[in-house]
């Protein structure tokens, strides 16, 4: 009995290693976009400010659209960390599963253990508003608003459309794959434009903002096919930016795609063609904070409300304090939560999905030639060098994939 315990774990050691070794080699590959982590983090803070500013009735400007350039980044990773490598659409969501649920799931248990307190002025949660919040279907609160229980979790409905609809095109080939999202995308927001419809999940999922996924998906297809250089990537981010200030100040509303979308796009494309046109200068604060964005985005809600009855009454002072305490609570639940949930869920459902032969193709499919190097000195070592090298394997962090894939950080 004991003998076939000890085959069991070997074998187990052995599946996990590869994964191990793949998931080192991604996190090397992706984390060259710096400019990605940096907009993360930009992003975060800046829905951080949205909501802080928004409590202390001061300007908000166009801080929401963080949302925007979460989404285009979202589009853009899952192209790429899908584009060279084989992945079934099962494994695609399972990863995804790992990576955005146990965190999201924690926060929202959280605020219905506060409310069930009497700890905040959120109104009583329902048990049908509980289970959609949970499993991402779009649905009405107790006072009728079209919002999850944590209410920053509408987006991720979103989020989890969009890798539904991505997991079913990776059965085709690349090109095909990208012109039937794309098509996909651009004819629920026909669909919304045409039709108005007061059902919530109808109108949730006919969003034009759905098309930022698709912008995303574009400059994902690119990136490996142009290359525009510095100057005109430069001009890229400053006419993004300067979108954003134009919209800040415009007293004409106009739909969201066009005054946020477009410009969310522009500042990513701007900064990933940046990126491979040479490289970018590492900032560790700025890259920790994008490493830590969907952690901040996440717990930011608990810190503003909390500092709102604290420090409420100087507004400047207050906005100041809620962006700097979210930012420093999201890294420290990144790095004690996040991360943990994140290795924990991964252990317990993608390896047992996977068997050894489809980690070893998987492997293979990495790219870079370092990754080469690696792949081919584990193939060929024998099977204790396998156990050891696994042994050193580091956690898989944001962002990260199965060994078939390549972090958002996005958002």
């Amino acid at each position: 009995m004991f003998r076939y315990g000890v085959r069991a774990y070997i074998s187990f050691r052995r599946r996990t290693s590869f994964f191990k070794i793949a998931h080192k080699e991604f996190e090397r590959e992706m984390r060259q976009f710096y400019s990605v982590q940096y907009l993360r983090a930009i992003a975060a803070l800046s829905v951080v400010y949205h909501h802080a500013a928004s409590k202390a009735g001061l300007p908000t400007f166009a801080s929401a659209a963080g949302v925007d350039v979460f989404f285009v980044i979202s589009g853009f990773i899952m192209w790429t960390v899908t584009e060279n490598r084989e992945q079934t659409p099962g494994q695609f969501l399972w990863h995804r599963v790992a990576r955005i649920v146990p965190t999201y799931w924690l926060y929202t248990f959280l605020l219905l253990a506060m409310v069930s307190a009497g700890l905040t002025q959120q109104t009583g949660i329902t048990f049908g508003h509980m289970l959609g919040s949970l499993f991402f279907i779009p649905c009405h609160s107790p006072d009728g608003q079209p919002y999850p229980v944590l209410y920053q979790g509408w987006t991720l409905n979103y989020e989890m459309f969009f890798y539904l609809l991505f997991s079913v095109a990776l059965l085709a080939g690349k090109t095909i794959r990208l012109i039937a999202i794309l098509t996909t995308l651009s004819l629920l927001t026909l669909i919304g434009t045409l039709i108005s419809s007061e059902n919530v999940i109808v109108r949730t999922y006919t969003n034009p903002i759905l098309v930022e996924f698709g912008f995303g998906l574009l400059l994902g297809y690119s990136t490996k096919r142009v290359d525009i250089g510095r100057t005109l990537s430069r001009s890229l981010v400053a006419t993004g930016i300067l979108g954003f200030a134009l919209v800040s100040v415009a007293t004409i509303d106009q739909p969201r795609l066009l005054s946020w979308g477009v410009p969310a796009a522009l500042l990513v494309f701007g900064g990933v063609f940046y990126e491979t046109s040479g490289n970018v200068v590492q900032l560790r604060i700025p890259r920790i904070l994008g490493d830590a964005s969907y952690s901040i985005y996440l717990a930011h809600t608990f810190v503003v409300s909390a500092l709102f009855r604290v420090v409420g009454q100087n507004r400047y002072g207050f906005v100041i304090a809620a962006v700097v305490a979210s930012a420093i609570v999201g890294v420290i639940s990144y790095w004690l939560i996040e991360k943990l949930l994140l290795k924990l869920a991964r252990r317990k459902i993608v390896f047992p999905f996977v068997t050894k032969a489809q980690a070893r193709t998987n492997l293979i499919a990495v790219s870079s030639p370092e990754g080469i190097a690696l792949q081919m000195a584990f193939v060929r070592s024998p099977p204790q060098s396998e156990r050891g090298l696994g042994s050193r394997g580091g956690p898989m962090g944001r962002g990260s994939r199965p060994s078939n894939g390549n972090q958002p950080f996005g958002q």
